[in-house]
């Protein structure tokens, strides 16, 4: 049986704070919010104003801290620098737990560590970290347990901020945005996580490097909840099935609690560490995959999955006025896709030139699809959702696929997969990734952002990822036939072009339903092409009164629907800004700035 030994316990009766001035994580690009970036000087003062506070409080938590070496060889982490940064925090009711291989070099440096910064905790070693490492947890005495993977450094509030979140609201799970820097300690990006969703565990981690587990969960690692087999960087992922499997409460924490190093590369050989985690979360909610690929995007470990295929019937419904050459490119993907025979397809036609249709119906012809294309028409005026609705009573399948006439689909099981995402339990909605015809992209989900729905279109909005989203566009849809009537169908009154598709999918996401994006499914989308642009501003209008969250600006504080990296650029400050704090900073020339520019305003020609 494997076990964990050990080494030393360390207590000490008063534990004196590093001064973050004299610190090496001083240089450490560590940011709460971003574009909050405090001079280092600051920093510190607002630590000996915290440690006063700290010494009022009545009751305080202590919180475990974990740490594991995996590594070997040199490439060990900065693991001097990451005790430092505990060191340094005012909040002190602190015990860190190190866990080590037992052949490790790294023993004497880190018992050296503990005593120069007169950490709490106990240093442990085991024959083999990947079948012992979960003992560890259970070897702790916080209320709360945290661990942070190999070069990630606690932010210097960290500790007084999760210690008040234990006292105020105490969970199960905990996580926290993190800022992202490189070898020479420059900022790369904020990454803004997001709210936790059940099936997102089956495409990517939402945690990350850095998360905390109550007492009861900790106890229950070595159990219940067990790493056993799994490197500790696979830990974050497995906690976040754990807790959603549990329905337990989870605590995200919407600022850059860590400072993490960028990872140099991904280990292909642990693939099968994740395809065990999501393997058995996938049976958990019984969905069955068939074929499992693990993929490195932009630095980020997701997956590529595929499910058991089930017989269903399906309804096409792809409205059209004239542009017969991008209708029969339309109908030419369809003809290719591995569930053909399932599709019962519905043009429905609003006012075409008879030389339009007949091309349609000639192609048509050459496919041998009269059987399964059915024609409607429709001479009123344009309106999408009326179009769409009027085609949907003429069905009963159990799926309905919204295809813009403008769309050509790139995979030949592009349908498919749309069909084996809409088998999980409660989702109604299954959206693809859409493309610009220079094959940039045009739509990876719709997030409902401060000022509108907006088409996710960023690698730093994570348009590769799987996952569920606030809405997907109809251009390319599918959707379960009894969902469409929970919503009395696409609104032809509040949304009858623009935006309907985001109302739609806000008012079942209202219902407790799920929407899912994944970019596995994709097309060509040659938007507007077939009636061109159109403004939009009336439907904005509705969707404020429908009460979408789109009206009131989001500020730093608030999590949003998806997960979003904030480039460099948006963290620093702004030089303009800059200057302009400086130049009033200093009173005399702040006040010549203010009579020269009155004195031109006197000047200026009045109409």
């Amino acid at each position: 049986m494997d076990t964990i030994k050990l080494v030393e316990k360390f207590s000490f009766s008063q534990s004196n704070r590093l001064n973050f001035d004299n610190s090496k994580v001083k240089s450490i690009p560590f940011q709460l919010l971003p574009r909050a970036n405090y001079p280092v000087a600051q920093v510190e003062c607002s630590l000996q104003w915290q440690s006063s506070f700290v010494e009022g409080l009545e009751n305080r938590p202590l919180l475990s801290l974990i740490f594991v070496n995996e590594s070997s060889g040199d490439i060990a982490p900065d693991w001097d620098r990451m005790l430092q940064a505990i060191s340094v925090q005012a909040y002190r009711q602190v015990e860190v737990l190190f866990l080590l291989s037992e052949e490790s070099f790294l023993v004497d440096k880190i018992k050296s560590s503990f005593n120069n910064y007169h950490l709490n905790g106990s240093i442990w070693v085991t024959s083999s970290i990947k079948e012992a490492g979960s003992l560890l947890w259970g070897k702790a005495s916080g209320e709360a347990v945290f661990y942070l993977g190999e070069n990630v450094f606690l932010h210097p509030h960290a500790l007084l901020i999760l210690a008040k979140e234990v006292m105020r609201s105490p969970c199960g799970l905990y996580y926290s945005n993190e800022t992202v820097f490189d070898n020479n300690d420059k900022a790369k990006f904020y990454l803004r996580r997001a709210p936790l969703e059940e099936y997102n565990v089956l495409s990517y981690d939402q945690i990350g490097c850095f998360f905390g587990l109550s007492r009861e969960m900790a106890q229950n690692c070595a159990s219940k909840l067990s790493f056993k087999g799994l490197s500790s960087e696979f830990w974050s992922w497995k906690s976040s099935a754990w807790a959603l499997e549990q329905k337990c409460s989870v605590g995200f924490i919407p600022m850059g609690l860590v400072a993490r190093q960028e990872a140099a590369f991904y280990d292909k050989s642990k693939d099968n560490e994740i395809k065990s985690i999501v393997g058995n979360y996938a049976k958990s909610i019984a969905c069955p995959i068939k074929t499992f690929e693990v993929i490195e995007t932009e630095g980020t470990i997701h997956t590529k999955l595929s499910f058991d295929s089930i017989s269903t019937t399906i309804q096409v419904i792809i409205p059209f006025h004239n542009k017969s050459d991008l209708t029969i490119r339309c109908l030419k993907s369809l003809a290719k896709q591995d569930c053909l025979s399932e599709l019962s397809i519905y043009l429905v036609d609003n006012n075409s030139q008879s030389k339009e249709r007949k091309a349609v119906e000639a192609y048509i012809e050459d496919l041998g699809l009269e059987e399964q294309v059915s024609f409607l028409e429709d001479e009123g005026y344009f309106n999408y959702a009326r179009l769409n609705n009027r085609a949907v009573k003429e069905s009963d399948t159990e799926f309905i696929l919204l295809l813009n006439n403008d769309v050509e689909l790139l995979e030949d099981n592009a349908i498919s997969t749309l069909v084996a995402w809409s088998r999980l339990p409660n989702v109604d909605v299954v959206g693809g990734e859409l493309f610009y015809e220079d094959r940039r992209v045009q739509h990876g989900g719709i997030n409902f952002s401060s000022i509108r729905p907006e088409n996710v279109t960023s690698l730093d909005q994570f348009s590769y990822l799987a996952r569920e989203v606030s809405a997907v566009s109809f251009a390319m849809a599918l959707i379960r036939r009894d969902a469409y009537f929970k919503v009395q169908q696409l609104d032809e009154f509040l949304c009858p072009n623009g935006f309907g598709d985001a109302l739609f999918c806000h008012n079942l996401k209202m219902k407790g339903r799920h929407i899912f994006y994944t970019p596995f499914a994709s097309g060509v989308h040659r938007e507007s092409a077939s009636r061109g642009r159109m403004p939009e501003e009336l439907e904005f209008y509705e969707l404020h009164k429908a009460k979408l969250p789109i009206a009131a600006l989001y500020d730093d504080m608030q999590a949003r629907a998806q997960p979003t990296r904030l480039p460099l650029a948006e963290i620093e400050e702004v030089p303009l800004y800059a200057l302009l704090g400086k130049v009033q900073r200093v009173g005399w020339l702040y006040n010549w700035g203010n009579y020269i520019a009155k004195g031109i305003i006197r000047l200026w020609p009045r109409k």
